[in-house]
């Protein structure tokens, strides 16, 4: 599945054209959950991923899309609203791995909760109404190198089974960006067919054990980046 981040553009019929290729948005603040729920796009196709959500974003998107808790204290405002609602609701959580594109040693980052610090609240079952359904990853963008993308998805698709071992079976594994596209004529583009011959194999067998388990992959840049002209003013 193909994600695409609605905050690219705010006008509603590039938006709708976008959305109908079959794309799903990712949200980065109520209003963008809002507008995609507006073009028809339903809660298992709408993923808000931001930090910093309040009390009010949370509230007024929890039925319109599923929500990427960024930090521990994100997840037990869920877990108090799921308790008053006395339900139990199933969240995302984005995670500072302990690998980057580039190494397979992590490094601080402003995104997301570190996976140590993960794997230690999920075992203790601090959240009695939070169901974990999903883990999602973003660490860079526009790479145009497909052995540095082949290999950050083979560490991805590491990551999600050890975490399908922690949470139980995951409806879905968010690798987040990071295929990038040609600005200059310096930069080679990417060559998808390598990418996607690399990385079969690996997809593949992960699909045969977890068939269930739904492989997303957030190609706004990609997709639409070449699609027209940003026209504006050079003002200084």
């Amino acid at each position: 599945k193909f994600l695409y981040s609605v905050k690219c553009n705010n006008n509603r019929n590039v938006i709708r054209s976008v959305f109908n290729q079959g794309l799903g948005a990712d949200a980065a603040s109520l209003n963008e959950v809002l507008m995609a729920s507006e073009c028809n796009l339903t809660k298992n196709d709408i993923y808000y991923s931001a930090p910093g959500k309040s009390l009010k974003d949370i509230t007024n998107s929890l039925d319109k899309s599923i929500i990427i808790a960024e930090s521990l204290n994100e997840i037990i405002l869920i877990d108090k609203i799921a308790q008053k609602r006395q339900e139990v609701i199933e969240i995302g959580i984005r995670l500072n791995p302990d690998f980057t594109f580039y190494s397979d040693e992590g490094q601080p980052s402003k995104f997301g909760i570190d996976e140590d610090q993960a794997i230690d609240f999920i075992k203790s079952r601090q959240c009695k109404n939070i169901k974990v359904c999903g883990i999602h990853v973003h660490l860079k963008s526009q790479e145009l190198n497909p052995s540095v993308l082949k290999r950050y998805y083979e560490k991805m698709i590491d990551l999600a089974r050890s975490f399908i071992k922690l949470c139980g079976d995951l409806k879905f594994i968010n690798m987040g960006s990071g295929m990038g596209i040609q600005y200059s004529k310096d930069n080679n583009p990417l060559n998808m067919k390598e990418l996607a011959a690399s990385v079969k194999s690996k997809l593949l067998e992960f699909r045969s054990e977890y068939p269930d388990t739904l492989l997303i992959i957030e190609v706004g840049r990609y997709v639409v980046g070449e699609c027209g002209m940003y026209v504006t003013k050079v003002l200084d």
